[in-house]
């Protein structure tokens, strides 16, 4: 799944690898940090490949992402 942040195009652009569950669906885990741990709004593209090897767009998701730093974290 191609995945960025929306900030600055696609410069952070990584695709990831789903994983097969038991019941058939799949499953994606996406870190902020491997997207430079930027606070915005986040894309992945879904796609179904074919028995020839061809690439079909199904669906995008959009997702915000935004999270406090820990507590104990001093900064300085």
């Amino acid at each position: 799944m191609p995945t960025w942040s929306l900030e600055n195009s696609q410069d952070d652009l990584i695709w990831h690898k789903a994983s097969k569950q038991t019941d058939g669906s799949y499953r994606v885990t996406i870190k902020a940090s491997e997207h430079k741990g930027i606070k915005r709004n986040y894309r992945a593209d879904a796609y179904i490949v074919d028995n020839s090897d061809n690439r079909h767009y199904i669906a995008e998701k959009v997702v915000a992402v935004d999270y406090a730093r820990p507590s104990w974290c001093s900064y300085n």
